[in-house]
């Protein structure tokens, strides 16, 4: 050591070239925020959607919607702006398709054969071409709340984006959709963009707005810190360049190794600045301290001296802690969450730098330093706290004794902290990382209450014949009615399915009209009404409440308000009306009808809209009773299923087209791939994880026997990271308290110096999951690493308070004194430095992101929790039960 010191301008010179390597290494630095890639390679999940993306092509999509402030989406003008921008969509580079009202696929049947065509044909923009659009998507209720909104005010346009663009692709793509729709001159429409490349997008774009605004704050911080703590030039700048020039190192090698950085890379040069600083501050307290108590003319040799001296004392404790510093941190590096598995490494490797820097720039900057450090005067009693002397004096005069009642305090804290982790809700939702105000939240929420969200998964069913199962495309039908039915988070499923159903109902339209031989019902026997079971049940008919309630007849607002008459946009719609029904009908014949379909009702509480459905198939109009999985052999005119089977084969024959519910390298004819999409209109995980094995249930029990049915999408790949996320914060937390324990068990060679310093720790860790659970704080990916970063920095000051119990230990024989004289010595380093770190991490509460706002918050109370437990728990238990080691 002392012959490092011979030449200082050899290692400033070393440390600076040091420097421009990794600081040239910066700008290769990339930035990843894909959800996908945060799983690893190996995860059922992220193999399960690579598969999907192989067998059924890409699955990345931004979300467009549109929305009219005033009037229906079912204008000429509003629908040339879809079409416009669904042309001009598919210009940019990286889509792969786009779809939208007016260019999406629409299944209809022509002379007994089925044809796929566009909602509109060339859309021209006239009022037929409108009619007509509103005419066929009313026909099939699979483009309902999903290119259309169910009050008709807003439209969705779906932009598909081609696998592997990468996020410099994926960037482009969404500030060209933004540039488009902010091109449309008219004030009336507002746009929306949203879905999951878009959070991708944003999350990158606000993570430098934070890095941009946050290192300034944290330096300032910094800076006055030190400048409170020493109030002399080399004071503040020897530790602010080494953790400048430790953070250049960190994230240079990050970009050397090609290691991108994520949203949790915001935190790791802020924590640098706030932690590695303290390991300067320890080399210049103590060379400060040594200057001033020197008697005599300084000179340059003597100097030096001081120097390597200072240097030798300090070098065993900043190593300590800079080890359980590193022990705490890495124990995030075993995390199966690439981001917070790189944050636990890097920032390992980062203490390690801070420290070298430490022990090896600083003395040999100080070298340099003779001349001012020779005018001793100059060196001020930086270390005077006289305010902070007397609170430490005040405590131990009014609470340090009474070791039993500390203990008790403590106790009642961590029940409280217990009751408040039952409390604790485990999500990782990404959407929920941005504000409430900004664009993307508003525009997820939009697209949530309109649509049917940005959030869902796929369910694959695969195996030989798949595609033309008739039972298994039932049993798939039927898990969408079950899955709509039972739960309003699922506002839609869609399905292949759907198509199938549609190409059965086009197949068995009756005449031009679309009605079917509606005769026999009309004019019928009474042998239906013969039949009472239907009217035993006369809860419909005992249920006067529809009649007694006046309020609809003497409500007249609704023909005093002339709006509706006024509102020429109606003007621009075109209804038809058949003027060549031949089909009359009498009101007898109109009874009978209605009777008739409702008593296809499964129960007597039907709506209009309901009965309207139950009266188009009653009807067959425009082949609606056929709106139907083909199951049964006899009603379309076969003996076996296998003949129902061959009639699908017939109906993909001729539609010819079966794109994105069909593998793409499929038998058209007979497809061994098909999927169903679960629509979600929540924004977090917590209702897909009880989902979940509700859906793998039904399938086990009511799927036939001989498929492999597998769920994938970015839904289940969210709620994955939150699996991994649990276990990775338990695991974390459990692999620093052992790291601790194993360190300080070997620096005091005693198995009980490991247990009592493991105490302070797990109570600032149960105290934060606590205060988390009654605060209502996400455990999520960046909280989820509080735990471990509070014993990663936490344990220095138990081990500052326990290296000076020791210390007095030896002198003293009262315990109490020994208390007395221990918090007097490390106290106020243990303050301050809590509150440096304190200080330094709630500059994160300035963040864009809600995750790293709270760790921030949480950060700060546990650095003041760890430092108070250390001064409190710490000497209650050394006092009470005298453990042999304190007095080696």
């Amino acid at each position: 050591m002392k012959r490092l010191f011979k030449y200082p301008k050899t290692i400033v010179g070393i440390i600076t070239l040091i420097t421009l390597f990794f600081g040239y290494n910066l700008k290769k630095v990339e930035i990843d925020n894909n959800t996908f890639n945060f799983l690893p390679v190996e995860n059922p999940q992220r193999v399960a959607i690579d598969r999907a993306k192989d067998i059924f092509g890409p699955v990345l999509m931004m979300s467009v919607g549109m929305e009219m402030e005033n009037g229906s989406i079912f204008s000429v003008e509003s629908l040339r702006v879809i079409d416009k921008l669904t042309k001009e969509f598919e210009k940019l580079e990286g889509v792969d398709r786009v779809q939208s009202l007016t260019n999406s696929d629409y299944i209809d049947g022509v002379d007994g054969s089925l044809i796929v065509t566009s909602l509109v044909d060339d859309f021209t923009g006239t009022r037929e071409d409108v009619q007509t659009l509103k005419d066929r998507i009313l026909s099939w209720d699979i483009y309902q709340d999903v290119f259309i909104s169910g009050d008709y005010s807003a439209s969705q346009i779906m932009v598909t984006l081609k696998p592997d663009l990468g996020p410099d692709g994926e960037r482009d793509i969404y500030f060209g959709l933004k540039k488009l729709t902010e091109s449309i001159d008219n004030n009336g429409i507002n746009f929306y963009i949203a879905g999951l490349p878009s959070m991708t997008v944003l999350l990158t774009e606000n993570m430098m707005g934070d890095l941009t605004l946050l290192i300034p704050i944290v330096i300032l911080v910094l800076l006055f810190a030190l400048f409170l703590s020493f109030r002399r030039l080399s004071g503040i700048l020897l530790p602010m360049i080494t953790v400048l020039i430790s953070t250049i190192w960190t994230i240079g090698l990050m970009g050397l190794l090609h290691v991108p950085l994520s949203i949790l890379g915001i935190i790791i040069p802020v924590l640098m600045m706030a932690v590695g600083s303290a390991y300067g501050i320890h080399v210049i307290s103590h060379y400060y301290d040594d200057v001033k108590a020197y008697n005599g003319e300084l000179s340059r040799e003597k100097h030096n001296e001081i120097i390597l001296n200072s240097l030798m004392y300090v070098k065993k404790p900043i190593f300590l802690a800079g080890l359980t510093t590193v022990a705490g941190f890495a124990s995030l590096g075993f995390s199966l969450i690439s981001p917070m598995r790189n944050f636990g490494i890097f920032t390992s490797i980062g203490i390690v730098f801070a420290v070298i820097v430490a022990l090896t720039l600083i003395p040999a900057l100080l070298v340099f330093n003779y001349k001012s450090a020779s005018k001793k005067k100059s060196i001020k009693n930086y270390s005077k706290r006289g305010l902070l002397e007397r609170g430490l004096s005040l405590y131990y005069d009014s609470l340090g004794r009474r070791k039993y009642l500390i203990l008790f305090f403590s106790l009642i804290v961590l029940v409280l902290s217990g009751i408040g982790t039952k409390s604790l809700i485990i999500d990782n939702a990404v959407i929920e990382y941005f504000k409430e105000t900004t664009h993307i939240r508003v525009s997820d929420r939009f697209l949530r209450d309109k649509f049917t969200g940005t959030n869902s998964f796929d369910i694959v069913i695969n195996g030989e014949g798949a595609g033309v199962d008739p039972l298994l495309l039932k049993a798939m039908d039927d898990l969408s009615d079950y899955l709509i039915t039972n739960y309003k988070e699922i506002p839609k499923v869609l399905s292949f399915t759907d198509t199938v159903k549609r190409m059965n109902q086009v197949m068995h339209v009756d005449g031009d009209d679309g009605l079917g031989d509606i005769d026999s019902v009309v004019n019928s026997d009474d042998s239906f009404y013969e039949d009472d079971s239907f009217y035993e049940d006369d809860s419909f008919y005992e249920d006067d409440s529809f009649y007694e309630d006046d309020s609809f007849y003497e409500d007249d607002s609704f023909y005093e308000d002339d709006s509706f008459y006024e509102d020429d946009s109606s003007a621009e719609l075109v209804v038809p009306v058949n003027n060549n029904r031949n089909k009359d009908i009498d009101t007898t014949g109109l009874m009978n009808l209605l009777t008739s379909a409702y008593a296809r009702a499964d129960n007597p509480n039907i709506s209009a809209v309901e009965l309207l459905d139950l009266l188009k198939r009653e009807t067959n109009y425009k082949g609606y009773d056929f709106f139907e999985i083909p199951t049964d052999p006899a009603k379309y005119g076969h003996d076996e299923m296998l003949d129902l089977s061959n009639l699908l084969s017939q109906y993909y024959a001729m539609t010819g087209k079966l794109e994105g519910f069909v593998g793409k390298n499929d038998d058209p004819l007979s497809p061994e791939n098909i999927k169903m999409t679960v629509m979600m209109n929540n924004d977090g995980n917590m209702f897909t994880r009880e989902l979940i094995p509700v859906i793998n249930n039904y399938i086990e029990e009511y799927f036939p026997k001989g498929y492999n049915v597998s769920l994938a999408g970015t839904a289940l790949a969210e709620d994955s990271i939150t699996r991994l996320i649990t276990t990775s914060a338990m695991n974390s937390v459990l692999i620093s308290l052992l790291m601790v324990f194993i360190i300080l068990s070997i620096a005091y060679k005693s198995l009980f110096a490991g247990l009592f310093g493991m105490v302070p720790l797990g109570f600032t860790v149960l105290f934060n999951y606590g205060l988390m659970g009654f605060l209502g704080i996400k455990l999520d990916m960046s909280t989820a690493m509080v735990g471990s970063i509070a014993i990663g920095i936490g344990i220095d000051y138990t081990i500052h308070f326990l290296a000076s119990y020791h210390k007095y230990s030896q002198k003293l024989d009262d315990v109490n004194e020994v208390t007395r004289e221990s918090l007097m010595s490390s106290g106020k380093a243990i303050i301050f430095n809590a509150v440096s770190v304190a200080a330094g991490f709630s500059v994160l509460l300035k963040s864009n992101f809600y995750p790293l706002m709270y760790l921030g918050l949480l950060i700060a109370i546990t650095m003041l929790i760890a430092s108070i437990a250390s001064m409190t728990i710490m000497p209650g238990l050394l006092n009470i039960f005298k453990p042999k080691f304190i007095r080696k």
